[in-house]
């Protein structure tokens, strides 16, 4: 039987300027939305000629995902610490930090993106109509990541 849980995934997130290469962890995940989402990437297209003859061909493209985690956490900190020093604005020049950022399940499955940029967050804590403050969701996009399943 296969274990499909995740409860013991850790993310570990490196950033070049903001951090100074020191990584720090996130496990504070959240139980109402997605912890980790990664998006379906397209690496091919094909068309069809006049003639019925297929065409095709590979395409580089970038992975963006989403990180979620609880509110008001060690991780929620560092996530918002690199999302406002990465942010552009009157009289700041933004971090422009090149990200790596490693995931490990219990099972031993890793995955790396090596070179990934954080693009969206909220600076502002939001609530829920159901009286709770709403998750924050940091998104990134990257070169897409090698998965080892073991």
């Amino acid at each position: 039987m296969s274990n499909i849980g995740h409860a013991g995934s850790v993310l570990v997130i490196t950033s070049d300027v903001t951090f100074g290469g020191t990584p720090f962890t996130v496990t504070y995940f959240p139980d109402d939305t997605d912890p980790f989402a990664a998006d379906d990437i397209e690496i091919g297209d094909a068309v069809i000629g006049t003639n019925g003859n297929l065409a095709s061909w590979a395409k580089a493209t970038i992975q963006p995902f989403n990180i979620a985690v609880l509110p008001n956490t060690a991780d929620h900190k560092n996530l918002l610490a690199l999302l406002n020093a990465n942010i552009v604005a009157p009289g700041k020049v933004p971090n422009n930090d090149t990200i790596k950022i490693s995931r490990v399940m219990p099972s031993g499955t890793t995955m790396e993106i090596k070179e990934c940029i954080i693009k969206t967050g909220s600076t502002a804590m939001t609530q829920t109509s159901g009286g709770r403050i709403k998750t924050p969701v940091f998104g990134f996009v990257g070169v897409p990541a090698t998965e080892a399943i073991v």
